[in-house]
């Protein structure tokens, strides 16, 4: 948690734990680590706890957002429109102004650069104005996160060897040669985890490997040749 440099780890990251450490938060980690399906996971859990916790949660990309854009409560507006939802400001305005809300603003990083000084004055105005809410940003690693002075940053870690296996355990790949993903499971415990640790700590990047190695039939040990393969795939 910034402000008191203190350092801990969550597991089994949910609505309820974040909402304990701060009503605002970065959720930051470099590519393929899973910054946006860990926005999707806390939307769905909210869903699914909206009895215990009260938030609806709302998810708003910001990839879309510049210097033409209107004000922030007008773009989360449009981005629920999206969803085809059936909502007024009027209220979407009371819901903020009792603090129902669970705000996740994914892809800070792809706003365009002369667009985030914009963002920054938006995202400090709707919070001094809506502060009984709970918002989570996601992004990588980025320079501006000093500006956000409000916002306590939670980095995603890489995977460990458990957490490897089990997202292959949970792929739902080649189901008509299940072979394939045996074979993959049992070298990525006994070798592949430590002599390609880039890949295998990475969701995205431990999936392409999964793909080369169906592709391929192995994963090569010289990296030139692997990355080669996995470029290809």
């Amino acid at each position: 948690e910034r402000r008191s440099m203190r350092q801990h780890m969550i597991t089994d990251a949910n609505i309820k734990k974040l909402s304990e450490i701060s009503h605002y938060l970065f959720i930051t980690g470099t590519g393929g680590l899973g910054k946006s399906m860990m926005m999707r996971h806390l939307m769905l859990n909210a869903i699914d706890n909206y009895n215990e916790f009260g938030f609806i949660p709302i998810f708003i990309p910001l990839k879309e957002f510049d210097e033409t854009s209107c004000n922030l409560l007008s773009y989360v507006l449009q981005k629920i429109f999206d969803f085809k939802c059936d909502i007024t400001q009027s209220v979407l305005e009371d819901a903020l102004s009792a603090g129902r809300c669970l705000l996740l603003f994914d892809g800070l990083d792809e706003i365009a650069l002369d667009s985030i000084d914009r963002f920054e004055q938006e995202i400090n105005s709707f919070t001094d104005k809506y502060p009984l809410n709970q918002f989570v940003i996601s992004s990588r690693p980025f320079q501006a996160f000093v500006s956000y002075q409000k916002f306590s940053i939670l980095r995603i870690l890489p995977f460990d060897t458990r957490q490897a296996l089990q997202l292959i355990d949970n792929l739902d790949f080649c189901p008509d040669d299940p072979s394939i993903k045996e074979k993959f499971r049992k070298e990525l415990s006994t070798k592949l985890y430590r002599s390609h640790r880039p890949f295998t700590e990475n969701p995205l990047l431990l999936t392409i490997m999964l793909m080369t190695f169906e592709m391929y039939a192995e994963v090569p040990s010289q990296m030139h040749l692997f990355y080669r393969e996995a470029f290809n795939v």
